[in-house]
């Protein structure tokens, strides 16, 4: 398994923060959206795998049960985001097929997503059940450090 970061959200705040994940010396890989974005995912060997929950052109709890399902995926930490806080809480309830490592709800903050993946790249975090608390959230920031909209 790679250190890689394999993202299945193409959202223009998120790209930025792909960006920066770079930076920070991650390898991001942003996935297709559609019936390919498993294989490419597979052939990627992520270490943390960022899925939209809710998109124009799907729906990422199927994408969840696919990697679950599959046994090259099913331990592959997965954090999902979204706006839509029902679909955050239901990867959150039982059963438990969706076992989501962390959720977070938009906007996120970068230092959170940095924060997040950080932890789960190292193993502080293992694959299971979104907690129960609030997804986070907070400002979005910039390339430049400053907060945007």
């Amino acid at each position: 398994m790679s250190h890689g970061i394999f993202c299945v959200d193409s959202a223009p705040e998120m790209r930025e923060y792909y960006a920066l994940l770079t930076v920070e010396g991650h390898g991001v890989q942003v996935g297709p959206h559609g019936p390919t974005v498993l294989e490419h995912l597979v052939a990627a060997q992520p270490s943390v795998v960022i899925i939209e929950l809710i998109a124009e052109r799907h729906d990422g709890r199927d994408l969840l049960l696919h990697l679950r399902q599959d046994s090259r995926t099913h331990a592959v930490p997965v954090i999902v985001v979204s706006t839509d806080l029902a679909a955050l809480a239901d990867v959150r309830a039982p059963p438990e097929c969706y076992r989501v490592a962390v959720c977070l709800a938009k906007p996120v903050s970068f230092a959170a997503l940095l924060q997040t993946t950080r932890a789960l790249i190292t193993g502080a975090h293992g694959a299971g059940a979104c907690p129960a608390s609030a997804p986070v959230a907070g400002p979005r920031v910039g390339a430049t450090g400053r907060p945007l909209g």
